[in-house]
């Protein structure tokens, strides 16, 4: 998939819900997600506890922590040191 650069907005598909939400890839996953009324599960918000790890469907994140990104489909990220990179669906 294509990467946008951070501010530039990208829809999120979330399949379990069927919603989308557009995130800016300004801020993590989780508060973005957060900020379009969704309610996924969250802990220490640091990249620690592991609580807000979802299966990525398609898409390119960003882990913010070590700079690595996901590119594979059906990857586990965790949503509140990720960010955006491009569309994504995540199961959620």
């Amino acid at each position: 998939p294509a990467t946008t650069e951070p501010g530039a907005p990208v829809a999120v598909r979330l399949t379990r819900t069927a919603r989308t939400i557009s995130a800016d890839g300004a801020g993590t996953l989780l508060e973005q997600l957060e900020r379009g009324g969704a309610r996924p599960a969250s802990g220490c918000r640091m990249g620690i506890c592991k609580t807000c790890t979802c299966r990525k469907r398609s898409g390119v994140v960003e882990n913010l922590l070590t700079g690595a990104r996901s590119t594979d489909p059906d990857e586990d990220i965790q949503l509140c040191v990720s960010v955006a990179r491009s569309e994504l669906e995540l199961e959620l």
